[in-house]
Formats: C-alpha cells, sequence, structure tokens
C-alpha cells in the first residue's frame, strides 16, 4: 500500500468546476475538489516538492478560525488553486493542462511510471519482488466523500491489523476523500463513531466486511466512501499486517474452518516470527521513565514493539544512516572491539552527513549483531559477556527513529532502514502504520504533541524542545512516547500462545524433516529447547575453554604439550596430562548440563575445530609485554613465563591458520586432546543415565578432508569410547560421524561414509573453501560490492551458494557439493543421517534448499529456531503442493 501512485479528480479544469458545482449544489465541494487535483497532479505527475503546495494550504488554514482543510472557504479554495497553479506554472514551465484527455494519459503515464520509481524499487527489493512483474493503471468513476456533512470517507480492516482480534477495525473522515485517510493528513476518528453518526452505513459496511472476508479467506483492507448517505465500497485487498495480528488470525481462521493448516502456515513470513519476538519495554523501565517525568506524549499504538533511537527528521538522512553496517575487527576483550566500532562508525557517519551530533553519540546508540544471527541492544550484550557465554559481536549499525509530521510513499527508503517511527498525524490507516505493520517496524502515528521543523532541524514534544540527533523512544503497543533511551528485554516465548500452537502444526508438517539447534553451553540447549529444538546440532567443545577460570588452564595444556612434543620432556608431559585431567571436569560437567537440558533428544558434540594459537594471546601483544618488562626490569620469573608463553605462540603461529593444525588434524597431532573429550562426554553421559537421564551423544569429528583422517580418530576415539562405558558399567547409545566443510570431503563421501554413521555440513567454512573468500576479509572489502554491482546473486554465507531457481534444477557451487556428498554418503549408507549446522541453518531459502536434498535436519542458532521450524514447514508445504500440480 502507497508503494504506487494515485491521482483523484481528473477531469476538472477552469469550466467544468462550475459545472461539477451545480450538479453538486455545493460550490464549495467543487473547489476542494479542484485544489486536490492541482495539488496531486502536480506532485505525483509532474514531481513537484509536496512542501510547495502543503505550505500554501497551512498558510491558509492558520487563517481560519477552527485551522482545519474543513474550515475553509469558497473563495479561500479559489485562492489557493490560483497560487497552486502560480507554483505549478513556476516549477513546469506551463500552465496547469485544461484538457481532461490530457490529464487522463499523463496521470496513466505516472502510474506506470511510479513502477519504477525509487520507494517502489526499494520495497520491492526488501519483499523480494521481481522488477519485471510489472503493474497495472485502474481509472474509476469518482464518488466524492467531501460532498456536504452527511459525505466522508474511510479505510477498515476486517480484523484488528495490529492484534488480529476479529471485528470490524478502521478510522472514518467526515467532508474528505481517500487520500486524506492513508495519507495521514489528518488525524481521523474510529470506525465506531461512523455507527453512532450512521448506523445504516455502518451496518452495510459491517455486511459488505464479512461477505469479502468469507470470499477471500482472509482478512481485507477496505477503503469505501459515503456519498450523501450513500455507502460506496471503492476497493479491497489483503490486509497488511503484524506479526502478532498474523499468526492470531492464521489461527483463529484455521478454528473457524476457513483455512486448513497448511494454508496458515503459508500466511506467516519468516521475518514476521522475527517480528513477534522483537524487544519490548520493560514495564519498571517504562514505570521508571514516566515517574522521571520523561513520558513525552501519546499517540496511536499502530505498529508493535519497542523502539528507541537517534530522532532523524529526514528520509534521505534516515537511509544514510540507518543502511551503513560496520564491521568490528577481532578482539579478545568484546567490549573494546564495539568500543572502537562505535568510533568508527562515528567517524565515517561523520565525514558522510557533516552533521556535529554524530560525534555524541554512545555505545547505546547502536545495535549489535552476535556471531549468533541476532540483534541485540548493547546493555543486552553486556549480559550476555558477563554470562561467559561466546556470543561474539561481529558487526553495529545506528539505531534510526524517523520522527516526521506525517510520512508518505516517498518517505519509504527512509522507513526501509529505521528502528522506528514517530509521526505527529495520521491514523491506524495512515501510511505510516501500514508500511511499519508490514516491515515489523515499531510505529506510533498520531501524536498531537509532535511539532516538527524541517527547516531547524528541531522538534519540540510534550512541551520540550529537542533537536535531531537526540535520544528518543517509543512503544508501538502502548503508543507512548519518551524522552532518551529506554533499555528493552526480550519477550517470553513460553507466553505466545498462539505462534507456539503454529509453530507446533509446523513441526507436524515438516516431519520428519526437523530443526536442531547449535548450542555451546546449557543456557544455549535450555533455549533451544524452549524454542522447540529436537536437538542439537552443533555443540562447539572450543568454547568452553573461553571462560575466565579456564583459560590460564588452556594456556597450561597449550604450552606444555606444545613442550613435550617430539621431546622426551617426562616434566612437560606429566604437566600436559594433568591441564587435560583439569580441563576434562570442566567439559564432563558442561556436557552433562547439556544432556540434562535436552532430555533424551541427540546432541551432536563437535570435537577441537580452531588451531591452538587461538586460545593463546596476540604474538605481537606479547612481544610489546615482554620488551617493556625487560626494560622495566620486571621479575625473572615473570619473565621466564611471559618468555615461555612467547615461545608457545611461536611454535604454533602459522601463515594460514584457517587451512593450518585444526580440526582432525589437531586430533592426529596431539591425541591426548580428543581422547580427553570423548571420554568427558562418556563420563556426562553415563552420569546422567545414571540419575535416570535419556543421552543420545553423538561424536562429530571437524575438517575431515580424506578418509584415513577419519578412520584414524574413529578408531582411536571409539576405542576410548568403549573403554570408558567397560569401566563405568552402563552402555550409552551414541554415533560418531563427521563436518563435512572440506570440499574434497564432500566428493569423497562414499569413502568417508563408511567410517561415519552422519554428516553434518559446517557450510560456513564450505564456502570459504570453496569460494577461496576468507569471511571476515570478504564481508568487510569487497564482497557487498559483489553483490551490489551482481557479480554474485546474494551473500553466499547468508543463502547457500549455487541453490537453483527451480526444486528441481541443477544445483552449483556449494549447493552442488551438498547434494554430491549426500548421494554418494547414501550410496555407501543408506541410513546416513545428514544435517547442516552453519548459520545456513536458519536461512529460510536455504532450508528449503535442505528440505528438497532430503536432509534430516538443520540446526541453527537458538534464536534462529522458530524461523526455521516456520521455514521447514513452509518448504514441505510448497513442495507436496508442487508434486500435485505435477500430476
Amino acid at each position: 500500500p502507497g508503494m504506487m501512485d494515485t491521482v483523484l479528480n481528473l477531469g476538472l479544469n477552469d469550466q467544468t468546476v462550475s459545472v461539477l458545482a451545480a450538479l453538486a449544489g455545493d460550490e464549495r465541494f467543487a473547489w476542494d475538489a479542484y485544489r486536490r487535483l492541482v495539488q496531486m497532479y502536480g506532485r505525483i505527475v509532474m514531481r513537484i516538492e509536496a512542501e510547495r503546495f502543503d505550505a500554501i494550504l497551512e498558510a491558509w488554514k492558520a487563517k481560519t478560525d477552527g485551522g482545519k482543510d474543513t474550515d475553509l472557504t469558497t473563495d479561500m479554495l479559489k485562492a489557493i488553486v490560483l497560487e497552486y497553479k502560480q507554483v505549478y506554472r513556476a516549477e513546469t514551465k506551463a500552465e496547469f493542462p485544461q484538457k481532461p484527455v490530457e490529464q487522463l494519459r499523463q496521470a496513466v503515464v505516472a502510474v506506470f511510471g511510479s513502477w519504477m520509481g525509487k520507494r517502489a524499487i526499494d520495497y520491492r527489493r526488501f519483499a523480494g519482488i521481481p522488477d519485471d512483474l510489472g503493474t497495472a493503471a485502474n481509472v474509476q468513476t469518482m464518488v466524492f466523500g467531501n460532498l456536504g456533512g452527511d459525505s466522508g470517507t474511510g479505510v477498515a480492516f476486517t480484523r484488528d491489523p495490529a492484534t488480529g482480534a476479529k471485528g470490524l477495525y478502521g478510522e472514518y473522515l467526515a467532508q474528505a476523500q481517500g487520500e486524506d485517510v492513508v495519507a495521514g493528513i489528518r488525524t481521523p476518528l474510529k470506525i465506531a463513531v461512523l455507527r453512532e453518526s450512521h448506523p445504516a452505513t455502518y451496518e452495510e459496511l459491517d455486511g459488505v466486511a464479512a461477505k469479502l472476508e468469507a470470499h477471500y479467506h482472509d482478512m481485507q483492507d477496505m477503503e469505501f466512501t459515503v456519498e450523501r448517505g450513500k455507502f460506496w465500497m471503492l476497493q479491497t485487498r489483503t490486509g497488511k499486517r503484524t506479526a502478532q495480528a498474523a499468526v492470531r488470525i492464521a489461527v483463529d481462521m484455521v478454528k473457524e474452518g476457513l483455512i486448513r493448516r497448511e494454508e496458515a502456515v503459508l500466511r506467516i513470513e519468516p521475518p514476521q516470527v522475527i517480528e513477534l519476538l522483537m524487544p519490548r519495554f520493560h514495564p519498571e523501565d517504562r514505570d521508571a521513565a514516566t515517574r522521571a517525568g520523561r513520558l513525552l506524549g501519546k499517540g496511536v499504538n499502530a505498529s508493535p514493539g519497542a523502539a528507541a533511537g537517534v530522532a532523524v527528521l529526514d528520509s534521505d538522512l534516515a537511509e544514510t544512516l540507518g543502511s551503513r553496517r560496520f564491521r568490528l575487527g577481532e578482539n579478545s576483550d568484546f567490549l573494546a572491539a564495539i568500543t572502537d566500532g562505535v568510533n568508527t562508525a562515528k567517524r565515517e557517519l561523520g565525514s558522510a552527513t557533516g552533521l556535529p551530533w554524530i560525534s555524541r553519540l554512545t555505545p547505546e546508540a547502536f545495535v549489535i549483531r552476535t556471531d549468533k544471527g541476532r540483534w541485540v541492544e548493547f546493555g543486552q550484550l553486556r549480559d550476555v559477556l558477563k554470562g561467559g557465554e561466546r556470543e561474539r559481536p561481529v558487526e553495529l549499525r545506528l539505531k534510526v527513529l524517523m520522527t516526521r509530521t506525517e510520512t508518505s510513499p516517498e518517505d519509504v527508503h527512509g522507513m526501509l532502514h529505521a528502528k522506528g517511527i514517530l509521526t505527529a498525524r495520521g491514523g491506524a490507516t495512515a501510511h505510516a502504520s501500514v508500511v511499519a505493520r508490514g516491515l515489523g517496524i515499531p510505529c506510533v502515528v498520531g501524536c498531537e504533541a509532535l511539532h516538527v521543523n524541517y527547516e531547524t532541524a528541531t522538534f519540540a514534544l510534550g512541551g520540550k524542545s529537542f533537536a535531531q540527533g537526540d535520544y528518543v523512544s517509543i512503544d508501538g503497543a502502548t503508543g507512548e512516547v519518551f524522552a532518551d533511551l529506554i533499555p528493552a528485554m526480550e519477550p517470553d516465548f513460553e507466553k505466545e500462545d498462539e505462534l507456539r500452537t503454529i509453530l507446533d502444526w509446523c513441526d507436524s508438517l515438516a516431519s520428519p524433516f526437523m530443526v536442531w539447534a547449535n548450542a555451546d553451553y546449557p543456557r544455549d540447549a535450555r533455549r533451544a529447547r524452549t524454542f522447540g529444538a529436537k536437538g542439537v546440532g552443533l555443540c562447539r567443545t572450543e568454547h568452553m575453554f573461553f571462560e575466565t577460570e579456564r583459560l590460564p588452564i588452556v594456556h597450561e595444556m597449550i604450552l606444555n604439550a606444545v613442550a613435550s612434543r617430539g621431546k622426551e620432556n617426562e616434566e612437560a608431559r606429566r604437566r600436559y596430562l594433568a591441564a587435560l585431567a583439569k580441563l576434562g571436569e570442566f567439559q564432563t560437567s558442561d556436557f552433562a548440563d547439556i544432556f540434562r537440558a535436552m532430555a533424551g533428544l541427540p546432541v551432536v558434540i563437535r570435537l577441537i575445530d580452531p588451531p591452538l594459537h587461538e586460545f593463546l594471546p596476540k604474538y605481537e601483544d606479547l612481544l610489546v609485554e615482554l620488551t617493556e618488562m625487560r626494560l622495566k626490569g620486571g621479575y625473572a620469573t615473570a619473565i621466564a613465563e611471559k618468555e615461555e608463553m612467547l615461545r608457545a605462540v611461536e611454535a604454533t603461529k602459522e601463515a594460514n591458520p584457517m587451512l593450518g593444525l585444526r580440526g582432525c588434524r589437531l586430533g592426529i597431532m596431539f591425541p591426548e586432546i580428543t581422547e580427553m573429550q570423548v571420554r568427558a562426554i562418556f563420563d556426562a553421559a553415563i552420569a546422567v543415565k545414571k540419575e535416570g537421564g535419556d543421552v543420545h551423544p553423538e561424536i562429530m569429528i571437524p575438517l575431515v578432508g580424506h578418509v584415513n583422517e577419519l578412520r584414524n580418530q574413529r578408531e582411536a576415539l571409539e576405542a576410548v569410547a568403549k573403554a570408558t562405558i567397560e569401566a563405568r558399567g552402563l552402555a550409552v547409545d551414541y554415533k560418531f560421524g563427521t563436518m563435512i566443510e572440506v570440499p574434497r570431503g564432500a566428493l569423497t563421501a562414499d569413502e568417508i561414509a563408511r567410517y561415519a554413521e552422519f554428516f553434518s555440513f559446517g557450510t560456513n567454512d564450505l564456502t570459504q573453501m570453496t569460494f577461496g573468500y576468507s569471511r571476515d576479509d570478504a564481508e568487510g572489502k569487497f564482497l557487498m560490492k559483489y553483490v551490489a554491482d551482481g557479480i554474485l546473486p546474494y551473500n553466499p554465507f547468508q543463502t547457500l551458494d549455487g541453490i537453483p531457481a527451480n526444486p528441481k534444477g541443477q544445483p552449483r557451487g556449494v549447493a552442488e557439493l551438498i547434494a554430491t556428498a549426500v548421494t554418494l554418503g547414501r550410496k555407501t549408507r543408506p541410513d546416513l543421517k545428514v544435517g547442516i549446522c552453519g548459520e545456513h541453518g536458519g536461512d529460510p531459502a536455504s532450508i528449503a534448499y535442505c528440505h528438497a536434498r532430503k536432509l534430516n535436519y538443520v540446526s541453527c542458532s537458538p534464536f534462529r529456531v522458530p524461523v526455521a521450524r516456520l521455514a521447514a514447514a513452509r518448504a514441505a508445504v510448497a513442495a507436496t503442493t508442487t508434486v500435485a500440480r505435477d500430476k
């Protein structure tokens, strides 16, 4: 809605305006219609800035007692038309066209041309609509809602587009035309007012609404006009809705027998699940802000969710500030990495815009994406880091709160990059409301306490003055507007009853295909279980090594592993094994907690994967520290320890660590490390089983490129597993498998399957090795330009490379390697279980491909599990539909 252009009252000119006045018996109405035509024709057809016309209208309204357009007299409207024509002449160097045929022809051309307008292109890119689809131009006979007190116009929905509640919902404006409601030029009245003032009209609208919904089997967005008491239905279309409304409507319509479960699942888009789990203000924080006098005003709660950010008054600036993403550097001190990233962002945004307030931004003004694929607030991330669980921040972007008198279709490019939207005018059916709901952006409209001054880039709100760049917070659920930033909290998934119902249907429809989760810590596993994961597809054991109390033991282990390697050094070996024993105790405890959390579901545990140097301090930092200690005459013991650490770093340093001593290679060169891990896995499994728990560990050996690597590790580690089971006297159901992330491993999957009971595709590394890209370097330096210039169709680290457009088409690149490995692997072992565990496991397009290739599961970060469950079901339903169509 609002993406394509509309021109009303075509055919009016200096002669026909008198005829219309005579026919209607109302001269004021005719001139009001004429001034609307000149304004819309000038703005839409001739692309004259809307502000040129708005300034004239506002100046004349200010001369009336009421200050509204309905207070304008006939003479005032004639004067406005005259001034509008002067603007038209000054901007176009031509007179306003008087021939109706010319008006119509040019209006049709403008409507067709709006398909390639910036806002339409931006929206299509956001919504995934192809550019070559095209549009139509409708020409309709006018009915007039501005023809006296018994006329009006309105927009109505058959259900509440914000909550999904059943019942007529909408807004009505007396003495107005439809564009007034949609454009948010005036703040309309709720539809209930029509019920009181024109009960017969309301009943007719209610009856038509029920018929339309029963016919289309979906919530309808209807526009209607009342002309001198006669009801006219102008149009109906499927209504845009919030995620909350989409889910509730889908569930309710299944219960009402209007649609089937399959249809309900197809009506929920994956981004809507993300929207439904968007942060909200904690009641205590909102109440504290109110008590502190920070509540500035209240408007219409148009689109739910909490949003806080810098107020930006211009849509172009909103796009500039909100679209930029800044990669964070590699730094073990995550808060320092964020601080560096914020400084980089301020420097680059300040340079791009020349705005002085950019330099005053704080980290709280930015939203941060983690390596688990979720965007979190700065305060949230600090809590995660304090918890000791390795959720690494990878990029950030500025939180923009678009703040305007009203929005129009010309503002869409800015809205697409806003965190929230606040307007002074408009109602729940205004342009800003409809677009915000479609985009999943929190939105408050019709906040009459807001007064924006675009010339000075300032605004008044609640009797206080603000400037562009000041912090503002909005609650799209209540319509409240606050000064400064209010921290947000994540919603309680267990209380989202309709969403959980939909996702339960999804699991049933997708079966036997499943969604698992990547969980490195017990808390991750509990969260994954809450979100409905049917197993853990990747537990990265090395992440447990990074915790503060464990890192010194890891250092001790590595130092002595290096010291004893290939040498007769009994003391170093003793210390090496002692450190491993301590780490084994930690890992046993962690694994046991994960097994308990998953309660009988499979848990895939990947043995150590990164090279040893990643656990040690950086070589350059050590060298600086050691030099300073020597210059300052530090203690000899401390210097000796630092020198030992430096030697270990030098011994483990590699020119290209991604392709070096890591994964199964590390297990072959330092077998005691992976043996310790396997022993810890089975000690934990047996301990939980003795408690009465049900455990199913699956041990994954990473980075296998040759069958002999897997055979070496499988034989050695299974011996440890059997010895542990025998020593503890309790059997455990287990599997051994491998991670397919080296292209050669995919191409020789038939050989590898002899020693693997399952495959899990590590699509992050498989993509890197197939392309020869370093992900961090590529995304930061050239990959986005490749996508923008069409060299690559999309980012292959977000969606699997080479997915065919047609499910039956030939995959290429990474997708072809996956298809080849599945075919070869199951040729050797027909019951081979196959999944993917890279972040592609949460991408809907990648999930559909995995379903089509008959993988058993996808695994993604816990926060993406609900989205993946929906995507899996949509893929299953689409596949069934395709098969039925083919038959």
